[in-house]
């Protein structure tokens, strides 16, 4: 899976600066986590802030079903979050 990781990777770097969202989907076990773990190492490397939050951990998936302000504030709680939103 490694080898479809990194052609993707690149075709989705082009466009995270776009406001508009990346959706990666798949089958279980095709690497989508992998994908996004590259990308979020890519971008920390870049000093830019990234939150990686697992669905299937039910805290966070109830935090997220109450809406995308409720997950701001939590992050701003927790002081995990550096920039104004």
């Amino acid at each position: 899976m490694i080898f479809s990781n990194r052609l993707l990777f690149p075709q989705i770097i082009n466009f995270i600066d776009d406001t508009e969202s990346i959706v990666i989907h798949g089958s279980r076990q095709v690497g989508k986590t992998t994908i996004m773990k590259m990308i979020g190492e890519y971008l920390e490397k870049n000093n830019l802030e990234t939150y990686y939050i697992d669905l299937e951990d039910f805290f966070y998936l109830e935090l997220c079903n109450a809406g995308y302000k409720a997950l701001i504030d939590y992050l701003k709680k927790k002081k995990l979050l550096k920039t104004k939103l």
